[in-house]
């Protein structure tokens, strides 16, 4: 497991120069757009991404075929992808939070309370995608997958849209109660997809031959 995590890390490294001007880049864009706190949710799901890279930089060199002759288990294998995702997903989330604090420093308007909301809910929301395509990958690999992956985004888009429509409908007020109650709530209902998720994954990658 510890073997597989570091080739991912040290493979990513390569991209990580293009990655952090991205994110340096959008997150003074969306300052200066009054987005500030919306930067810790950006960084959290863009990093998350990475895994998708990380996919595709083993098919490039068949390292599925030369994982399953060494003592890795298929298990392992799987298991391995959804800690990445794990790493990439806290690793977004800090970069964003440190810009955040930073940021409200510098304006005098640091919002401590409400910066470590979003700092939830973009570990959340980057974990949920990551656990929505991660089988995806392992079912159509990363060239197929990045247009369903696409249509994923969109989908969590909708959602968070008719969410925040139903709300507005009842004249249910968006309150920081809300969301801290929110966060306590929602990492459940994670839990359990990421169960099924890791299932379905070890499903696909177990249906495949080398």
């Amino acid at each position: 497991m510890k073997s597989l995590l570091l080739k991912d890390i040290y493979n990513i490294k390569h991209n990580m120069k293009q990655m952090i001007l991205i994110l340096l880049f959008i997150s003074i864009c969306m300052f200066f757009n009054a987005s500030v706190y919306g930067v810790v949710v950006f960084c959290s799901v863009l990093c998350t991404m990475m895994t998708v890279t990380t996919f595709a930089m083993d098919e490039r060199c068949s390292f599925a075929k030369y994982a399953m002759i060494m003592p890795i288990s298929r298990k392992s294998y799987v298991l391995e992808k959804y800690m990445a995702c794990l790493i990439f997903t806290l690793t977004g989330t800090t970069i964003g939070f440190v810009e955040s604090v930073v940021y409200g420093l510098f304006t005098h308007n640091l919002d401590l309370t409400l910066i470590l909301i979003c700092t939830g809910v973009g570990i959340l929301f980057g974990l949920l995608c990551g656990i929505f395509y991660i089988p995806i990958l392992f079912r159509f690999g990363s060239e197929q997958a990045r247009l369903i992956i696409f249509g994923v985004f969109a989908f969590f888009g909708l959602v968070g849209f008719l969410i925040y429509w139903i709300l507005n409908t009842l004249c249910i007020p968006i309150t920081i109660p809300l969301l801290t109650v929110s966060l306590f709530f929602i990492p459940v209902l994670l839990a359990l997809f990421a169960v099924v998720s890791y299932f379905l994954s070890l499903k696909f990658f177990q249906a495949k031959e080398f």
